[in-house]
């Protein structure tokens, strides 16, 4: 997969650190998808950005 291999380029960059936003949808958050971020994340070494739920406000590319 090429997401899996531009991950592992990332990865070589030890100085900078990524975190994976998500805006809280209803499907975003069910059980079967946060599995998969949870093991995503971990096999990549990301973190996940914390965000308030149902908040359009929040959004920085709102506006564009």
């Amino acid at each position: 997969m090429e997401f899996d291999l531009f991950l592992e380029a990332l990865a070589m960059d030890t100085q900078t650190t990524y975190e994976f936003q998500q805006d809280n949808a209803s499907p975003h958050v069910s059980k079967r998808t946060c599995k998969f971020l949870n093991a995503f994340v971990k096999k990549h070494g990301l973190t996940i950005m914390d965000w308030p739920p149902n908040s359009p406000d929040s959004s920085p590319i709102e506006d564009l």
